[in-house]
């Protein structure tokens, strides 16, 4: 392992992003593609390289004839970390790359939601839309000036939440504010003020809004602030510190476009989590299971992982409890829905070695590890993951998309394409 990823997986895994090395799939020993059930879901995006969870984990599908929504198109991110993203768009029904899109932003990850593909250009402060060609239709600026602050900063797009082709909100994790988009002009209509959930010792500025989530059930957009402080992020351990204020459940009313208040009386608007830096978030019911990576804590001979797990959340009600505390302390990165009582967390041991484990929602504890899980993927909770591998020959490594089938726990290749990228950046789904 070399020296600079080590220090660069410490530094992410101190606060939300994630690690791993790149799995390869063998082609050759692949019996194809597999027919079957259609498959339905949600639409979501998938965090990636270098920075924050983004919406929830998305739809997909497999081909095949049963009944069930069509497979959609799976939008595909590599990067190379510095200076450049490409999001491939693959049409799942036919196996066929619809075409690229190059982002010139080493920090960029692919989204979803209402029909529409998107791509978060972090470091740009842009939010692309992408067109059925899998080429940028629209580049919206997402910037300070357009949020009414002053300077260039990145803003950092952290997270997406599409209620309507024409609508959507997106989470500023580095601007205090949440973006509203006018898809229909391309531009931020309006913006949602969060600077007053700003604690005095938060030396990084930000209160980190991120992991927003849609309820067409009760039309409003969930997400949380982690308001944490990146500025204890520093060597030689590169360990986030235990903040002092919670983090926080917000709501937006999408009828307009105002925080909802979702803890009666108590001031404010949000409802306090018990545990600290939450990283992803999934709607079960008329419930949020938040994840949270937690935070260190002085401890006898060093330093101890602490205030990581999932946390449900009733916003009818303000009720929190804790779900799920493991015992080892991990890295908690992802958390995908599989449907039912089915979910799937991603986390990293103290080596930053990846590990997809299965959890049975109400369980107080985690089930078995799946294996030869591809890169950044995404479920259609329908049975199947979808993500990037890469396959190795004399010519070099090719990225190809992967169906992963969580009953018989196997992967198949789908459909390969060539880029001079080649580490996975994110993935999402497009119905």
């Amino acid at each position: 392992m070399k020296a600079e990823w080590t220090i660069a997986c410490a530094l992410a895994l101190a606060v939300t992003a994630a690690c791993s090395d790149e799995k390869v799939v063998d082609v050759s020993q692949s019996t194809g593609g597999s027919g079957g059930g259609g498959s339905g879901g949600m639409d979501g995006g998938q965090a990636g390289s270098g920075g924050v969870a983004g919406g929830a984990a998305g739809s997909g599908g497999s081909a095949g004839s049963d009944a069930g929504m069509a497979p959609g198109v799976l939008l595909a991110a590599l990067t190379d970390f510095t200076s450049n993203t490409e999001v491939t768009s693959i049409d799942l029904a036919t196996h066929t790359v619809l075409g690229s899109a190059m982002v010139a932003d080493g920090d960029a990850v692919p989204a979803a939601g209402a029909g529409t593909g998107f791509v978060l250009a972090r470091t740009l402060s842009q939010v692309l839309t992408l067109g059925a060609n899998g080429a940028i239709a629209d580049t919206i600026d997402v910037g300070r000036t357009a949020v009414g602050l002053a300077g260039t900063s990145p803003t950092n797009p952290s997270s997406l939440a599409a209620v309507s082709a024409s609508k959507a909100y997106v989470t500023l994790y580095d601007a205090n504010r949440v973006a509203v988009l006018d898809l229909g002009t391309a531009a931020v209509a309006s913006n949602i003020d969060l600077a007053s959930y700003l604690g005095s010792g938060d030396g990084d500025g930000a209160v980190d809004a991120t992991a927003a989530v849609y309820d067409s059930a009760t039309q409003r957009v969930y997400f949380v602030l982690e308001r944490v402080d990146r500025t204890t992020i520093a060597a030689p351990a590169y360990e986030l510190a235990c903040p002092t204020e919670k983090a926080l459940l917000l709501a937006i009313d999408t009828t307009t476009d105002q925080l909802a208040d979702l803890n009666g009386s108590a001031s404010g608007e949000g409802i306090e989590l018990s545990l600290v830096n939450p990283v992803d978030m999934v709607l079960d019911g008329d419930k949020l299971l938040v994840l949270s990576a937690g935070c260190f804590a002085a401890a006898d001979g060093g330093s101890q992982r602490t205030g990581f797990g999932i946390e449900e959340v009733t916003p009818s009600t303000g009720a929190t409890a804790v779900a799920l505390s493991p015992s080892d302390p991990d890295f908690l990165s992802r958390l995908l829905h599989l449907g039912g009582s089915d979910a799937l967390i991603d986390r990293f041991d103290a080596t930053y070695a990846e590990h997809w484990s299965r959890w049975s929602i109400g369980s107080t504890s985690l089930g078995t590890d799946l294996s030869d899980v591809p890169n950044t993927p995404v479920a259609d909770q329908q049975g199947s993951l979808w993500g990037v591998g890469f396959t190795t020959d004399d010519g070099g490594t090719t990225p190809t998309a992967v169906r992963y089938d969580l009953t018989t726990e196997t992967a198949t290749p789908v459909v390969s394409w060539t880029s001079s990228l080649g580490s996975a950046a994110g993935t999402a789904l497009v119905r």
